[in-house]
């Protein structure tokens, strides 16, 4: 079951966060501390921060958030992002984080969004309308506007959104402080971080 976030459910969704991403990227994670800043931040959405419940058990959590948007005269505007999305290991590969997408693409829309971005697997990615944003015109700050970048990619919620531009993740992604993010995760369990084969840094 889909449910939206309340604030007593913020621990656990901290945790399912960082079981998901775990190692993953990096030895250990940071999308949990993320996630917390997130939710104390301008950038937060209260009505795009979903929970996924079984039974009385947080098995997944997703949020959109703001980002911001510069358009070819240097008008900044806001577009949605999506992320991060989690979901509990033993629980995933079961249609859940379908689930956690579609419905906050689908209340994005409803509350008058035209269009939400992200960073990810375009062959996942595209189940749910995703789309290289090039194509539409709309690019990764700093990236070469003469390639497609797959990576990033967009779902135009509004068919008449026709905007063009550059796109700047909020801070809250791109500016982790370390040392933060160690002290945030240390009120957690122990778990031992692990430089494995395929992550992206660390």
């Amino acid at each position: 079951m889909i449910i939206q976030y309340t604030p007593n459910l913020q621990r656990e969704t901290e945790k399912v966060t960082r079981e998901a991403f775990w190692n993953v990227y990096q030895p250990g994670c940071d999308e949990h501390f993320i996630l917390h800043q997130l939710r104390t931040s301008d950038y937060y959405i209260p009505q795009l921060d979903v929970v996924a419940m079984d039974g009385d058990k947080v098995v997944g959590s997703a949020v959109c958030c703001k980002g911001l948007f510069t358009l070819p005269d240097g008008t900044l505007t806001t577009m949605l992002n999506l992320g991060p999305i989690a979901v509990l290991p033993d629980y995933q590969r079961k249609g859940i984080g379908s689930q956690l997408i579609k419905y906050l693409l689908t209340t994005a829309k409803q509350l008058g969004y035209p269009a939400v971005v992200l960073c990810g697997n375009k062959d996942y990615y595209s189940k749910f309308g995703f789309i290289s944003a090039s194509k539409v015109g709309i690019f990764y700050k700093d990236t070469d506007h003469t390639q497609e970048n797959d990576f990033f990619m967009i779902n135009v919620l509004d068919d008449s959104f026709t905007q063009k531009g550059e796109f700047v993740d909020n801070p809250v992604y791109t500016n982790v402080d370390k040392q933060m993010s160690e002290q945030f995760d240390s009120q957690f369990e122990h778990k031992q971080k692990l430089k494995l084969p395929g992550q992206l840094w660390g």
